[in-house]
Protein backbone atom coordinates (compact mmCIF):
# COMPACT_ATOMS: atom_id res chain seq x y z
CA UNK A 1 0.00 0.00 0.00
CA UNK A 2 1.14 3.46 -0.72
CA UNK A 3 1.74 6.05 1.99
CA UNK A 4 -1.24 8.13 0.85
CA UNK A 5 -3.65 5.20 1.26
CA UNK A 6 -2.30 4.46 4.76
CA UNK A 7 -2.70 8.10 5.73
CA UNK A 8 -6.28 8.28 4.43
CA UNK A 9 -7.24 5.03 6.20
CA UNK A 10 -5.70 6.28 9.45
CA UNK A 11 -7.68 9.53 9.24
CA UNK A 12 -10.92 7.60 8.58
CA UNK A 13 -10.25 5.34 11.58
CA UNK A 14 -9.66 8.39 13.79
CA UNK A 15 -12.82 10.08 12.49
CA UNK A 16 -14.87 6.96 13.31
CA UNK A 17 -13.31 6.33 16.74
CA UNK A 18 -13.22 9.91 18.03
CA UNK A 19 -17.00 10.38 18.57
CA UNK A 20 -17.25 7.04 20.37
CA UNK A 21 -14.34 7.90 22.68
CA UNK A 22 -15.78 11.35 23.39
CA UNK A 23 -19.17 9.83 24.24
CA UNK A 24 -17.64 7.22 26.55
CA UNK A 25 -15.62 9.85 28.46
CA UNK A 26 -18.54 12.23 28.90
CA UNK A 27 -21.40 9.75 29.39
CA UNK A 28 -22.90 9.77 32.88
CA UNK A 29 -24.04 6.15 32.47
CA UNK A 30 -20.43 5.00 32.03
CA UNK A 31 -18.83 7.60 34.35
CA UNK A 32 -21.46 8.53 36.96
CA UNK A 33 -20.69 11.61 39.06
CA UNK A 34 -19.31 10.87 42.51
CA UNK A 35 -21.49 11.90 45.43
CA UNK A 36 -20.20 14.75 47.60
CA UNK A 37 -18.75 13.66 50.96
CA UNK A 38 -20.43 15.07 54.04
CA UNK A 39 -18.39 17.00 56.60
CA UNK A 40 -18.91 14.14 59.06
CA UNK A 41 -17.35 11.66 56.59
CA UNK A 42 -14.43 14.03 55.97
CA UNK A 43 -13.86 14.43 59.72
CA UNK A 44 -13.95 10.65 60.20
CA UNK A 45 -11.27 10.23 57.53
CA UNK A 46 -9.11 12.93 59.10
CA UNK A 47 -9.36 11.26 62.52
CA UNK A 48 -8.54 7.82 61.11
CA UNK A 49 -5.43 9.15 59.34
CA UNK A 50 -4.30 11.13 62.41
CA UNK A 51 -4.78 8.08 64.61
CA UNK A 52 -2.71 5.90 62.26
CA UNK A 53 0.07 8.50 62.20
CA UNK A 54 0.12 8.73 66.00
CA UNK A 55 0.17 4.96 66.38
CA UNK A 56 3.17 4.69 64.08
CA UNK A 57 5.04 6.87 66.60
CA UNK A 58 4.02 4.67 69.55
CA UNK A 59 4.79 1.23 68.08
CA UNK A 60 8.09 -0.57 68.74
CA UNK A 61 8.38 -1.58 65.07
CA UNK A 62 6.08 0.56 62.89
CA UNK A 63 7.34 -1.08 59.70
CA UNK A 64 5.89 -4.41 60.87
CA UNK A 65 2.37 -3.01 61.34
CA UNK A 66 -0.41 -4.75 59.44
CA UNK A 67 -3.11 -2.12 59.35
CA UNK A 68 -5.59 -4.01 57.19
CA UNK A 69 -7.32 -6.76 59.10
CA UNK A 70 -9.47 -7.76 56.13
CA UNK A 71 -9.85 -7.48 52.41
CA UNK A 72 -11.32 -3.98 52.49
CA UNK A 73 -8.39 -2.43 54.38
CA UNK A 74 -7.80 -0.59 57.62
CA UNK A 75 -9.76 2.47 56.62
CA UNK A 76 -13.10 0.65 56.45
CA UNK A 77 -12.38 -1.55 59.47
CA UNK A 78 -11.84 1.29 61.95
CA UNK A 79 -15.33 2.34 63.04
CA UNK A 80 -15.88 5.97 63.95
CA UNK A 81 -18.45 7.08 66.53
CA UNK A 82 -19.68 10.61 65.95
CA UNK A 83 -22.13 12.30 68.31
CA UNK A 84 -21.87 15.69 66.65
CA UNK A 85 -19.37 17.26 69.07
CA UNK A 86 -17.01 14.36 69.77
CA UNK A 87 -15.56 11.68 67.53
CA UNK A 88 -13.77 8.48 68.46
CA UNK A 89 -12.19 5.78 66.34
CA UNK A 90 -11.19 2.29 67.43
CA UNK A 91 -8.03 1.18 65.66
CA UNK A 92 -7.32 -2.56 65.43
CA UNK A 93 -4.07 -3.82 63.89
CA UNK A 94 -1.14 -6.21 64.31
CA UNK A 95 2.51 -5.34 64.80
CA UNK A 96 5.70 -6.65 66.38
CA UNK A 97 6.14 -6.00 70.08
CA UNK A 98 9.48 -5.35 71.82
CA UNK A 99 10.33 -9.07 71.58
CA UNK A 100 9.67 -9.23 67.83
CA UNK A 101 6.42 -11.20 68.23
CA UNK A 102 3.44 -10.22 66.07
CA UNK A 103 0.62 -9.23 68.44
CA UNK A 104 -2.80 -7.65 68.09
CA UNK A 105 -3.19 -4.03 69.17
CA UNK A 106 -6.26 -1.95 69.79
CA UNK A 107 -6.36 1.77 70.57
CA UNK A 108 -9.03 4.44 70.76
CA UNK A 109 -8.35 7.90 69.36
CA UNK A 110 -10.66 10.77 70.25
CA UNK A 111 -11.22 14.29 68.93
CA UNK A 112 -13.57 17.21 69.62
CA UNK A 113 -15.13 19.60 67.13
CA UNK A 114 -14.38 23.17 68.10
CA UNK A 115 -15.72 25.84 65.75
CA UNK A 116 -15.72 23.41 62.83
CA UNK A 117 -12.13 22.27 63.49
CA UNK A 118 -11.12 18.84 64.80
CA UNK A 119 -8.97 18.97 67.92
CA UNK A 120 -7.26 15.70 68.85
CA UNK A 121 -7.93 14.91 72.52
CA UNK A 122 -6.50 11.49 73.25
CA UNK A 123 -5.01 8.13 72.44
CA UNK A 124 -5.67 5.22 74.79
CA UNK A 125 -4.82 1.54 74.68
CA UNK A 126 -7.76 -0.85 74.93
Amino acid sequence: MSENVKTVLSLIAIAVAAPFLYWSWTSETINPPRPEMSQSEKDAGILRRACKNLLEGVLHDPSSAEWSMGDDGWYQRWPVRDDGAKLSVTATFRSNNAFGVLVMGQYRCTADREDGVLVFTGLESL
